[in-house]
């Protein structure tokens, strides 16, 4: 297999393209040519939209130079090796773009507002991942020149100074100011004293100078005025409830909101204490006590607080309405009266009693007189005029001077009523004469207490009498029974049944005998009479007498006449009778009605028939004589004697018959059975030469042989085995003497064998000799063991590339139709490995070896004659990195002839490296004094040189903090590039304390007056920046008139500094007193 030569990005064609060949060296050298040159101008670049970003920030990163739709690796560091991730790694995450096609992109980074970035140095990096190019690129992230400014943004009526403070970013100095002019002063500290009647709003202003900081240089932050409000004044209550109390005030001036107060102890303690109730001027107080007393007042107030308060009020809430009684169950109830009772309820003075229709107590339906009706102080109460037979409901509220309670629980009766009219009288309304025990009833009806029956004429009650249940006995007549239900209170409407009298059935006509002949109709009739008109059911007697129903050859089962259809002779010798009945008894005939069927006479005459040998039997058919009754259809089948043979066979009844009901004469017949002709003709056959006879067969022209007969014999055909016509003729061929046979003969053709010579394809390498050529034939095709005679040929030449296989004399003679197919003879290309010596390279800076070492592969060599000329070159470039090692500019050459193309070069590359240039550089120490900038740091060479004018970049830096310490030199930004390894040893930079003398103001007081508050200034020396004391001085103790030493305490600037105390002394004078006598007397 031909495998061509890679290179990066173009896949050089197979040299066995014939075009190609030529051309080749030259194609190889400039494709080589290009890559190189390709390699060594890709640069890729990485850039920051801007040098240097506050946190929060986003940075716009621009990618260009790499590979078209690559996956690009983005990432950014602290650019410090020792702490690349800084506290949080999450935020220093790599993530991925993919470039244009044009090898450029544009990403984003936003820089952590978490303060870990602040004065931090950052590293942005992109990686191809495809091309392994390399960009990055440094930028830093400052912080903001002054994160914040606080301060109060109100100043109320009589403040007199107001204190701002700012947090602040690197600075050389700090100007406060306060606008507009007249508004006050602000110290260095930023403490506002305001001016005396200044009543305006202003504004408060810090500026900052900038080194190295982000964002603006100055912030402001205004302070509104505001005046105290003036107290309420007015204060009234306008109302009470058991738990709420209202109240209603004069507004007080500049107030936005009120507070009220409320206590029960005239302030001690409190219920309410500011209540917050808007800037409204009435409010109402709720969660109160009942009946009790309390002392209320109002405060103005706004956003500088409450003033003094307005007048007290006392109001008092009111007391508690008495609880709910228990109503109780109503007593006396009567038709038209009942008696309410209910349970007596502390501190009740009289109750409201409601009585009702309604369960709901609507509006319309209070009982005249009795809604809310005050019955005094009593827990009973007699209730006349109502309805009778009606539902009522009362309740019952107790009520006091505090109002009424809640309604008690509801109670339900109902008067005394008359009954209602009974329901529905449950017993027989038909009845029969003379009948006794029939039962009647009614469902008992509420409140009644007994029962009135009334029944017909004749009739008595057996038992049951006053009461909702009774027995009858009835006579001749009978028409009505009623009902009424009766009580105390009156007597229902009665309730009426209407009654019918019934008679039993008897016998007026008795049903006769019937005799028939199979096919006629029979019928039996009766005759009754009876009240209600009576109902039939006739019965059959074969065995045991069972009723009948209007299925089969019965119908009028259910009627007074019984009629069979067409009664078969099964049924002859069977009796017959009827049931009459009614709802007051049956009556049955006697069991003389016989029925006799006798069977219908018919002759069977059988038709003759024929068939063909082989065939099925006809249907056999007859002709009847006489006459069928209805549908009758015969059953079973005629049959005929035995056999298949051409003869005459007797046709017999066999099964064949209309039944039981006929009486049968049957007339044979004869089946008589012919014998099948049939045609047979010889198949035309044919056969190749060399191959055996085909089997000999035939083609029934007509006639169907059954299945179970088979020929016998064989064709034959006259002799000969040359190509021709030999006649094909019956032989034995035969299907026996049941057959009348006629024979059509045909004729085998022996036709050449056709052959097909296909040439083996061949081939050879390169400088080699041919190989034999060879041809095959298809398995099979030469019979006889015929051998071929002559040789293939082909195409003349010894380059690499393909020859046509020709024929020439081969052949296997005239006995074979003959198709030859070719075949190429191959010349392939001498495999070559061509293996570049490994671990070739040199320093940066230094030249390139005189030529690049190879060897090719074992066990291989050029053909004879041939030779290599000129050597390996590699890709342009003197940067550090690897370079390939390249085949152009090598080839294989014989007498002037470029014979590269006749070899198949497997090409296994290698680099040359250019290896990075070691330069050791150190850091020099530096010192500062707290406070002040920075000295510039400064390095040095101690190891190693630099290549052609290559210079350093970028600068070293220090870890960032401003506090007495030790902080490292680092490396910083400072690089000599990708072609130098550079080893970088740290110094440190030492901050040491700021030296500053603090001096105690002396103070005073006079004694049994509390101490001043201690101060002290800063006398020699400077603070940097913002800088403030804490702790506090202290004094030496004692209380009495004298001087005390102040001391410095905690009193401290911090360990940034080198304190020198110059301490003083409070004094205490003595306090002055005018002593005055009493004036006294004596006798």
């Amino acid at each position: 297999m031909n495998t061509p030569l890679q290179q990066t990005g173009i896949a050089l064609p197979c040299p066995g393209d014939g075009l190609y060949r030529p051309l080749r060296p030259l194609l190889l050298l400039l494709y080589l040519f290009l890559a190189a040159a390709g390699r060594a101008s890709a640069q890729p670049t990485l850039s920051t939209d801007l040098p240097d970003y506050p946190p929060g920030a986003t940075v716009t990163l621009t990618g260009s130079g790499f590979a078209p739709d690559e996956i690009v690796n983005v990432q950014v560091l602290h650019n410090d090796p020792a702490n690349p991730y800084g506290t949080n790694p999450a935020d220093h995450q790599p993530w991925q773009v993919t470039a244009g096609p044009g090898g450029s992109f544009v990403t984003y980074w936003v820089v952590p507002l978490d303060g870990d970035e602040v004065w931090a140095t950052l590293i942005a990096t992109a990686d191809g991942a495809s091309s392994g190019l390399h960009a990055e690129v440094v930028f830093t992230d400052a912080g903001a020149c002054i994160e914040s400014l606080t301060g109060p943004t109100v100043r109320c009526e009589g403040v007199a100074q107001s204190n701002f403070t700012a947090t602040l970013g690197t600075s050389l100095g700090i100007v406060w100011s306060l606008t507009p002019a007249g508004a006050g002063s602000i110290s260095s500290a930023g403490v506002v004293s305001w001016a005396a009647g200044f009543t305006g709003d202003a504004t408060v202003r810090i500026t900052v100078s900038s080194v190295g900081c982000n964002g603006a240089t100055f912030k402001t932050q205004g302070v509104s005025f505001v005046a105290l409000a003036t107290a309420a004044t007015g204060l009234i209550s306008t109302g009470a409830t058991t738990n709420t109390i209202a109240i209603k005030w004069t507004a007080g001036t500049n107030a936005t909101k009120y507070l009220v107060d409320v206590s029960r102890d005239n302030f001690a303690t409190f219920v309410y204490n500011g209540l917050d109730v808007g800037n409204v001027t009435t409010a109402t107080i709720s969660g109160l006590l009942s009946n009790t007393s309390y002392n209320i007042r109002v405060r103005a107030s706004n956003s500088c607080g409450p003033v003094g308060p307005s007048n007290v009020i006392t109001p008092g809430t009111s007391p508690n309405a008495p609880a709910a009684p228990a109503a109780g169950d109503a007593t006396g109830v009567g038709c038209t009266q009942l008696t309410a009772n209910w349970s007596a309820v502390t501190g009740a003075t009289a109750y409201l009693l409601d009585v009702s229709a309604s369960s709901n107590f609507t509006q319309n339906s209070f009982v005249t007189g009795y809604n809310s009706r005050n019955v005094g102080d009593v827990t009973t109460l007699a209730i006349t005029g109502l309805q009778s037979g009606i539902p009522y409901y009362y309740r019952v509220r107790a009520s006091n001077s505090g109002g009424a309670g809640g309604n008690s629980n509801v109670i339900a009766t109902t008067t005394l009523a008359p009954p209602a009219r009974p329901g529905a009288i449950t017993g027989d309304a038909v009845v029969c004469a003379g009948v006794t025990g029939k039962a009647y009833s009614v469902v008992a009806v509420a409140g009644a207490t007994t029962y009135n029956w009334t029944l017909p004429a004749g009739a008595t009650i057996a038992s049951g009498g006053g009461t909702n249940a009774i027995t009858v006995n009835f006579g001749a007549i009978v028409n009505n029974i009623s009902v009424t239900a009766e009580n105390a209170c009156g007597v229902s409407a009665a309730r009426t049944m209407g009654l019918t009298l019934n008679t039993a059935p008897a016998i007026s006509g008795q049903p006769a005998a019937q005799s028939v002949t199979y096919g006629d109709n029979a019928s039996f009739t009766v005759s009754a009479t009876g009240t209600p008109a009576p109902t039939y059911q006739w019965e059959e007697y074969s065995s045991s007498w069972g009723a009948l129903s209007n299925t089969g050859v019965y119908s009028g089962a259910l009627t007074g006449t019984l009629t069979l259809a067409r009664p078969g002779v099964a049924l002859s010798g069977r009796r017959y009778r009827c049931i009459a009945s009614n709802s007051c008894g049956t009556a049955t005939t006697d069991e003389s009605a016989l029925l006799t069927v006798a069977p219908r006479p018919i002759t069977l005459t059988a038709r003759d028939t024929s068939k063909t040998y082989g065939d099925s039997d006809p249907v056999f058919t007859l002709t009847l004589t006489g006459t069928l009754v209805g549908s009758d259809a015969p059953s079973g089948s005629l049959t005929r004697d035995g056999g298949e043979d051409a003869g005459s066979y007797p046709i017999r009844q066999g099964t064949y018959s209309y039944g039981s009901n006929y009486a049968e004469t049957f007339v044979g017949a004869s089946l008589t059975i012919d014998p099948m002709p049939i045609s047979i003709k010889a198949d035309p056959q044919s056969k190749t030469y060399g191959e055996a006879d085909p089997t000999l067969t035939v083609t029934l022209i007509s006639g169907t042989p059954l299945t179970m007969d088979s020929p016998t014999g064989a064709l034959t055909r006259a002799a000969g085995e040359h190509a021709g016509r030999y006649a094909i003729g019956q032989g034995t061929y035969t299907y026996g003497s049941n057959y009348l046979e006629t024979f059509t003969g045909d004729s085998l053709t022996i036709t050449q064998r056709p052959i097909h010579i296909t040439a083996d394809a061949l081939g050879k390498v390169y400088g080699n000799s041919d190989p034999a050529l060879t041809a095959q034939t298809r398995p099979g095709d030469i019979v006889n063991g015929d051998q071929p005679t002559g040789a293939l040929s082909r195409a003349a030449g010894e380059d690499v590339g393909t020859y046509a296989i020709g024929q020439g004399t081969y052949s296997y003679g005239s006995d074979y139709l003959e198709t030859f197919t070719g075949a190429d003879f191959s010349i392939s290309q001498r495999l070559l490995t061509i293996n570049v010596t490994a671990g070739q390279h040199k320093t940066y800076g230094d030249p390139d070896p005189d030529a690049f070492g190879y060897a090719i592969g074992a066990a291989q060599s050029l053909a004879t004659g041939d030779a290599f000329l000129g050597g390996l070159t590699r890709v342009p470039g003197d940067t550090a990195g690897t370079y390939n090692i390249l085949l152009s500019g090598l080839s294989i050459t014989n007498g002037g002839y470029d014979h590269t193309a006749n070899y198949e070069i497997t090409y296994n590359g290698n680099n040359f490296t250019i290896d990075m240039r070691g330069v050791t550089v150190t850091a020099d120490a530096k010192t500062k004094v707290y406070g002040e900038d920075d000295p510039s740091l400064s390095y040095r060479v101690t190891s190693g040189s630099l290549a052609y004018s290559d210079m350093f970049t970028g600068a070293v830096s220090r870890i960032a903090g401003e506090d007495t310490g030790s902080y490292t030199i680092t490396q910083g930004t400072l690089a000599l590039g990708n072609n130098y390894t550079l080893t970088y040893i740290s110094a440190r930079l030492a901050i040491t304390q700021r030296p500053i003398t603090l001096t105690a103001d002396p103070k005073s007081k006079v004694y049994g007056d509390a101490d001043p508050a201690l101060t002290a200034k800063v006398t020699g020396g400077t603070l940097v920046g913002n800088d403030a004391a804490t702790g506090s001085l202290s004094r030496a103790p004692g209380a009495n008139v004298g001087r005390y030493a102040i001391l410095k305490g905690t009193y401290t600037y911090g360990s940034n500094y080198s304190e020198t105390f110059v301490g003083d002394s409070l004094t205490i004078s003595p306090r002055p007193i005018t002593l005055t006598a009493d004036a006294l007397g004596k006798l």
